[in-house]
This record gives structure tokens, sequence and C-alpha cells, in this order.
């Protein structure tokens, strides 16, 4: 086994680069860890004793724990609670600043780590790229959604990519993002879709590697716990859309497919938060009596709604990798959702994939969906399988290994940094 010789800089948040520095401490390769607010057993011990971990924030807050040893972890949580505070005060530049304070704070910690690459969450790497590169280590960039500005161009046209060549604005938050992750050796994305976003505006294919999250090890602990999906009751089709209900993850066209298809027997149950725009144009749809709106709700009670449901609607006109559909397919459901999400779903295997932003192609995948259960129900037994099979922690900690390795054998500095072509 290898010396301990990656370090990763997760940012703020609960954000998949904690689970992934557990699966390079299981591997023996992390030499480091830093956070902004990290659940140690000191703050632990401190939020208990203030009667704080009864409160359910407090809990989102302590479930970012992973299976790591305190020690190989340094947080600076004065950092992000800056960037949260003063964001909501100042606007973005509050939230840059924190970032590039946090950025600091590593470039300090890193020379002494040892590491020999360094693998950063893209917007939190800034000076401590720079200081790794000085020290000659690998860097390693994670990009977590599409391709700046082209996201937003995604929404505003139904998904569909913007011509190639042509350079959509970006905002102060998304130029700071990618001036970041310009100066990597290589990034790391979550998803091929995502891939696909840097090459139609001229990233060179080669220095982008591609990491699949697949499902974490505590949601599976969650549905061990429960009890296993049953046979679904005759009756009308039972659909489940989980995320925040606003116009990237596709609301349009799930309204509208769904509001035009009164020849089928349906429900549906929404889980997460409804942005206002939402609610307001689509009122009278939430007011439908086959409409259920639940709002957010923490991982168990989300498992069981999965469970419960026949097939997940998910028309994201933009993601990254929505962790969300890994949670539905190892939950047994049946999927329905778009390339433009990110996941591994194959049409006809897995579910059906239909055009992002066409209602008519959501209308039609249901209506197939629903005049053949059986097949429905097979293959949602068959996705819980396969990601239990294929998609598991362990297999995003052996993928991510497989790119250390690579890049770490090339010849040092053999790959400039990166730049649109």
């Amino acid at each position: 086994m290898a010396a301990p010789d990656i370090a990763i800089a997760n940012g703020f948040d609960r954000f998949h680069l904690m689970t992934a520095a557990a699966e390079v401490e299981r591997h023996g390769r992390l030499a480091c860890c830093f956070a902004g607010f990290y659940p140690s057993a000191t703050w632990r011990a401190r939020l208990d004793g203030l009667g704080l971990t009864r409160h359910p924030r407090i809990n989102r807050l302590l479930d970012r724990a992973v299976a790591l040893p305190d020690q190989r972890v340094r947080s600076w949580p004065a950092t992000e609670a800056g960037g949260l505070i003063g964001s909501a005060l100042l606007g973005q530049r509050a939230m840059l600043a924190a970032r590039h304070a946090y950025a600091r704070r590593v470039a300090a910690a890193l020379p002494g780590s040892g590491a020999r690459l360094f693998h950063y969450r893209s917007g939190f790497g800034h000076r401590a790229v720079r200081t790794a590169q000085a020290a000659g280590m690998v860097t390693l960039c994670d990009h977590s959604i599409a391709f700046p500005g082209t996201l937003e161009h995604l929404v505003r046209h139904g998904g569909r990519l913007p011509p190639p060549g042509q350079r959509p604005p970006r905002d102060t938050l998304w130029a700071d993002v990618q001036q970041d992750f310009s100066g990597a050796d290589a990034i790391l994305v979550c998803s091929e879709f995502v891939r696909t976003t840097f090459v139609e505006q001229g990233w060179d294919p080669a220095q982008i590697e591609v990491a699949y999250l697949g499902i974490d090890d505590g949601f599976l602990a969650i549905l061990d716990q429960l009890p296993a999906r049953q046979p679904a009751p005759p009756g009308p089709l039972r659909l489940l859309f989980a995320g925040a209900i606003g116009q990237r993850k596709g609301i349009d066209s799930l309204v509208a497919a769904l509001a035009g298809l009164d020849d089928l027997d349906w429900t549906l149950d929404l889980v997460g938060a409804c942005d206002a725009e939402m609610a307001a144009r689509h009122g009278r749809f939430f007011a439908d009596p086959r409409v259920r709106q639940h709002g957010v709700l923490c991982r168990r009670d989300l498992a069981r709604q999965l469970l419960a449901a026949d097939l997940f609607l998910f028309p994201s006109l933009a993601e990254g990798s929505a962790r969300v559909i890994f949670e539905a397919l190892a939950c047994g459901c049946y999927v329905v959702t778009t390339p433009n999400a990110g996941s591994i779903v194959q049409d006809q295997v897995h579910g059906a994939l239909v055009p992002p932003g066409e209602a008519g192609a959501i209308q039609a995948a249901l209506r197939a969906a629903a005049a053949d259960r059986t097949r429905l129900a097979v293959i949602g037994a068959q996705n819980a399988v396969t990601v239990r099979w294929e998609w598991r922690q362990q297999h995003y900690g052996e993928r991510l290994i497989a790119v250390y390795d690579r890049l770490l054998a090339l010849p040092r500095r053999a790959a400039t940094p990166l730049r649109a072509a």
C-alpha cells in the first residue's frame, strides 16, 4: 500500500469531497483533509453540552461526519460562518472573500502535509493551488456541475447546450470558480454530461477525468434499517420528485406533462423546498388533490418516500450528477429523467431518458411505464441490485484512486495548467 500522499480540500457545506476523503483514508492514502465546519468529537461534545443537538439544523451539521479520524481533518468554522453571514448581508463578494480566506488557510497547511497530489473543490483552491504546484504537487480540481455560464444557458433555453464557441456570460461567483479551475493540472467531474459541457466550450477532453459518485454508505445504512419495498398495490401510478422545486430541475415540463395526462391515473409526491416563482406560477397544479407536497425531508423520510414510489421523475435541465437519482435507484424505483441529470440511467435499462424541456416526451414515458406495471417493478428491482453491486461508495473510492495513480504516473509538469482550446 502506498504511503499517505493525497491532500483533499472540501471547502464549505456537506460536499462529496468528505466522502472522497473517507475512501482515500480507507485505502491508506489520505495525508490530510481540509474543511470549513466539520463535526469533530470536540464539536459534538460542545453542541451536546449546550443542548443543541436536538435542533434539526444542528443535526444537519452533524450529518457532515464521515468515517475519518478527527486528526486527519483541519477545519476552520469561522471562515464558513463568515461567508454565510456576510453573503446574507453583503452578497456574493462576501462569500468570495470567505472562500479565499479558507484557501489561504489551506495554503499555509499544505507544505508540511507530505502530499504529492492536491484534490480540491472548484472555487476553494486559489492560493492553495499555487502553493501546491510550487511544492511539486499534482493539482486536481473537482467541479460538480455544468460548466460555468453554460449552466445558466441550459436553464434559460430548456436544457439545450449553447452553440460551440459561444462564451456565455458569467456572474462574479462563477467567474471566480472558472479562474480557480483554470490553473489546475486536471479537472475531475462527476458525469459524462458535465464533461460534455466543458468540451463544448473548447476544453481539452484528455485533461478532464470522470468519476460518478454513486450511493454513499450512510444512505444504504438507512435503507437497511427500513422495511423492504412491498409489491405495488393496484391503483394510480405513484410518482415522486425530490429536489429543489425550481426551474433548473425541470418543474415547468413536469407540470405541463402531468397537467395534460388526464387519461392516466397518477399521484405525485413532491419532496423539497419550492421557490416563490414556482409556487406562484403553478399554484393551481400544486393544489390538485393528486399532488402532495412534503417540503424538505431528512434522508430517512426521503428513503421511505422512495420505497413507496413506483416511478421517480426527475426532468432536470442541468445538473452535475444528481445524487437523488442514485438514491431512487437504490430504493428500487423505475427512473424517468433527462441526459442533463448526469446520471447512469440508460433508456429502457433503468427506466426512460427523455429530452430536457419536452413535456410530450415525459407523457409518452409515463404512459409506457403505466402500461406494463410488471416490467416497471422488475426494472426497479434490478436497479436496486445494480447500485449495490456497481455504484457503492467503495466503487467511487476505487475510481478516485485510479485517477490519482494515473495523474501521479505522468512525468511531473508534463500536464500544463488547463485552458480552453
